[in-house]
């Protein structure tokens, strides 16, 4: 089947992929499905790390600056 978006006749031809500019077929397909787990992972894991620091900065949020200040003589 050749794609529409680049005119590449591609095996078992899946999709055009916008996020990594290429036809999405039967030589690549695993790669692709590598890709996207890869990079749902990255995404997860910012999240739950964006979550954990924002809730240490809440909750510790009077001890973490005054402890800054002590330690480094600002005051």
């Amino acid at each position: 089947i050749h794609c529409l978006e680049c005119g590449v006749c591609i095996e078992e031809f899946d999709h055009h992929c916008p996020w990594i500019g290429k036809c999405v077929g039967r030589d690549n397909i695993l790669f692709f499905h590598c890709f996207v787990i890869s990079s749902l992972l990255t995404l997860v894991s910012f999240i739950i790390l964006g979550l954990h620091q924002s809730s240490r900065i809440v909750w510790n949020k009077y001890e973490v600056t005054t402890d800054y200040f002590h330690e480094n003589e600002f005051l």
